[in-house]
């Protein structure tokens, strides 16, 4: 049992954190480094990290972090594009990114629900008069730019959010909730000025959760046709799941139907989802117990998506800036980042869930004091992985048979696995895919799971047999945990652990 004083210590050891990120005057004054490491340039003002760092500063109501938080805003409005475009990340010495491989977004977003929150919790009537324009200019913007008229969705483009690397364009699940928080803010913000404005911007508001709990909640759908996705119809059951998609393909804002929907569980999206009192009392329950059944692992954290895509994907389509992180179980492919667990924790504190709240609240403070070379607060951490060399004792080999036990073993399973044989690396899941490999008898074969239940599908598929004759011999099953990536001293790693405490113990819950 964790007791009251370490969770106390590590409270105070975030809030540390927090005050080291505020940039000094020889760094501009550009409020909060998204890192105290300049790893990844990470040592900059990235506009999400800001926002939820940001979010953390008003709970604690610290008035040196709630100036940092005020910063921050101050120095995105500066840098504001003309066309009311909000910068994605601005570096210590005035330089300015909106996105690389397309425009971000979410930082528009962000900044615009930020400034909600800034004058909500502040009531600071300097503030609102000073940055109401810029406000009016970013919303202007939204609905100009990336707002499909006919549905009142914002088009994200490849790239064009947080997860900038992962396989996404279209109608996404975690934009079109912060899209609905901002319109929401937006009427309340301008109620006292234009009270005609804010009822339009309530009603556009209101229709937007609508569309996102009838449309966006998981139904039984089609996926084989899909050459990126398809794949994921080898091992997941779609109609025992519960949760809003990740998104609705379409490749251009114009199009006015929701187009190919892809049902990858997105975990930032559902958790704003469930915050922003979006889904009906059944779907919140669903969502969960599905949380409950993918965050299996040592911290527990919660998977970012979810199931988990081969490499090879992520690959053919360059996506990665710097180096290629998309490993199975890694960053945006199922890695576990505290970030958003911590919204997990809030919601079920707020909830009255005592004991999921605090599940995951360890998991965060386990997961900031995992160390790695003398560093902490890490962005996210590698799934749960297994690894056995079996042996085929079966005279056929691994034939159509065996395929198909295998394959039925994995669909039920939770987690990825992958066989290695002869150079080449393929899903156990696809049966045709594993007997091309041509496994003879006699043969060994090294097979690697990620995922919640890796070890339990790897002893299980040990034991495989056709009467009393195993079908595998010999082999030592290894299961290893979690462990640190990404950039370490990541502001929002700690803010997730102040958010959680805030809504465990004081009742606090901003969204």
């Amino acid at each position: 049992m964790t007791s009251d004083e370490t969770y106390r210590r590590e409270y105070g050891e975030s809030v540390g954190l927090l005050k080291n990120l505020i940039a000094g005057p020889e760094s501009g004054s550009i409020g909060y480094f998204a890192s105290s490491v300049d790893k990844d340039n990470y040592k900059r003002l990235f506009t999400r990290d800001a926002f939820w760092i940001g979010v953390a500063a008003l709970l604690t109501g610290d008035d040196g972090l709630i100036e940092g938080f005020k910063a921050s805003l101050a120095a995105l409005a500066g840098h504001q594009r003309e066309d009311g475009a909000i910068p994605s990340n601005i570096s210590s010495d005035g330089k300015v990114s909106y996105g690389i491989i397309n425009p971000r977004v979410d930082p528009t977003t962000l900044y615009v629900l930020g400034c909600v929150l800034f004058h909500e919790e502040r009531c600071d009537s300097g503030f609102l008069r000073q940055y109401s324009g810029s406000v009016d200019l970013a919303m202007d913007y939204l609905e100009k730019t990336w707002e499909n008229p006919e549905l009142e969705l914002l088009y994200i483009p490849r790239a064009g959010n947080w997860a900038d690397e992962y396989l996404q364009q279209g109608y996404v699940l975690y934009d079109e909730v912060l899209w609905y928080l901002a319109l929401k803010g937006y009427a309340g913000l301008i109620a006292k000025k234009d009270s005609d404005r804010a009822l339009y911007y309530r009603g556009k508001a209101e229709r937007v959760k609508r569309l996102i709990r009838e449309r966006f909640w998981i139904r039984k759908i089609r996926v084989e046709d899909d050459d990126i996705y398809g794949q994921i119809r080898n091992r997941f059951d779609f109609n025992r799941t519960g949760y809003f998609l990740h998104f609705f393909h379409v490749t251009d804002r114009s199009d006015p139907f929701l187009g190919h929907s892809h049902g990858i569980f997105d975990a930032f999206g559902n958790a704003l989802a469930l915050l922003a009192g979006i889904p009906t009392e059944e779907q919140a329950l669903k969502i969960a117990g599905f949380v409950d059944e993918i965050s299996v692992n040592k911290y527990p954290l919660v998977p970012a998506h979810y199931p988990f895509f081969s490499e090879d994907i992520f690959r053919s389509r360059k996506l990665h800036q710097y180096r290629f992180k998309e490993y199975v179980g890694h960053f945006h492919n199922g890695g576990l980042w505290p970030w958003y667990t911590g919204l997990y924790a809030a919601y079920f504190a707020r909830e009255g869930d005592t004991g999921r709240a605090l599940k995951f609240l360890e998991g965060i403070m386990k997961a900031n004091r995992d160390k790695k070379n003398g560093m902490r607060f890490y962005e996210y951490h590698s799934g749960k992985k297994a690894e056995i060399d079996l042996k085929v004792g079966y005279a056929r080999g691994v034939d159509f048979y065996l395929s198909m036990l295998m394959s039925g073993l994995v669909k039920r399973s939770k987690s990825t696995v992958r066989i290695k044989y002869g150079g080449k690396k393929v899903e156990t899941g696809d049966d045709i895919a594993v007997r091309g490999l041509d496994v003879k008898k006699g043969d060994r074969i090294r097979v690697i799971a990620v995922g919640p239940d890796s070890g339990e599908v790897l002893s299980e598929m040990m034991m495989l047999k056709h009467g009393n004759v195993k079908f595998f011999e010999g082999g030592k099953l290894v299961v290893k945990g979690s462990y640190p990536g990404g950039a370490p001293f990541l502001g929002v790693s700690a803010a997730a652990f102040i958010i959680a405490y805030k809504a465990v113990f004081d009742e606090k819950c901003i969204l």
